[in-house]
């Protein structure tokens, strides 16, 4: 959708702009008001659509936006289309759709973090030494006070 949006908003702009130069006796006609309404709704919906297609959306997002709209959104779908996503009505849910687009934009500079912290802390290896009779229960104190420096350094 992003890389065609600027021409299918220039494309709707220009739709608008040819009708609205039609002479005044056409606007009453039931084909006019029907294409009038269905350019004005592409176009409104259109932001809309931008910031949805955004990368920082996952699935519990779209999860979020149908427990919002109440509408069924198989977003995973091989089969989905924009004119699925056009069906739906969406702009009445612009505020609700906004504050998850916002909330999925905020959460993906800290998955990053967390997905650094993990994959850096998945190799480590922890080295133990024994403890009286009780067997490797303490971390060896060069381990460990390394470990305790990077784990300050990586607090999220």
């Amino acid at each position: 959708v992003a890389p065609r949006v600027d021409e299918m908003a220039s494309t709707a702009g220009e739709l608008q702009r040819s009708y609205k130069a039609l002479p005044k006796q056409v606007h009453r006609y039931l084909a006019f008001l029907e294409l009038k309404r269905s350019v004005d709704e592409f176009a409104d919906a259109l932001p809309l659509v931008v910031r949805l297609a955004h990368p920082c959306m996952r699935p519990r997002h779209w999860s979020l936006l149908v427990n919002v709209t109440g509408r069924t959104l198989n977003v995973m779908s091989d089969r989905f289309r924009l004119s699925d996503l056009l069906q739906e009505s969406l702009v009445e849910f612009s505020d609700g759709i906004e504050d998850i687009v916002e909330t999925a934009t905020k959460e993906q500079p800290l998955e990053q973090v967390l997905l650094d912290v993990s994959e850096e802390w998945s190799n480590r290896r922890f080295t133990f030494d024994h403890f009286k009779a009780r067997g490797p229960i303490l971390l060896r104190d060069a381990v460990m006070a390394d470990m305790m420096r990077d784990l300050e350094e990586a607090r999220v």
